[in-house]
């Protein structure tokens, strides 16, 4: 691994960094045109400018590699919400997921109910939600994991 990976996932992992990043002026302007806010109230009015724009959009939740099947859960329920949210305010906006978000390092079985939970509403709203490969010593596993949930369902990428 390089010099600049390593930098960038300790600093990624810096409690001190995490609280007082993101407060400064310059990370913020920097960060904007990728992530408008930090709520999904913020990232849905930027959206509306890209769409009336014919600017496809896709929303993610920041974060990865939880620790606890209770994260798992708080994660799957912000994503539901969020669908929720989105079919509301009837947006034509995608999500995307990385599986250590739901679980994946904890039990593939528990991840697979999880997404299936997002997957199904996505379904029931007539959208889409990507699997989001995380780095290489994922890559199989995501495969493995895409596979198995494509059988069920067409709107998953």
């Amino acid at each position: 691994m390089n010099l600049g990976k390593n930098i960038l996932l300790w600093a990624s992992k810096n409690e001190w960094l995490q609280k007082r990043f993101p407060k400064m002026k310059f990370t913020r302007r920097a960060v904007k045109k990728f992530m408008p806010g930090e709520t999904v109230e913020n990232a849905i009015e930027a959206t509306r400018n890209l769409l009336e724009n014919n600017i496809p959009t896709t929303f993610t939740h920041l974060g990865e590699n939880i620790t606890s099947l209770e994260e798992a859960e708080e994660n799957t329920q912000h994503y539901l919400n969020l669908l929720d949210k989105i079919n509301t305010e009837n947006l034509d906006i995608e999500i995307s997921l990385k599986l250590t978000q739901i679980g994946f390092d904890l039990s593939f079985d528990k991840t697979f109910e999880l997404f299936s939970q997002i997957a199904d509403k996505t379904k029931s709203y007539n959208n889409f939600v990507f699997i989001d490969i995380e780095d290489s010593s994922y890559v199989d596993k995501t495969i493995e994991f895409y596979k198995n949930i494509k059988k069920n369902y067409d709107n998953v990428g």
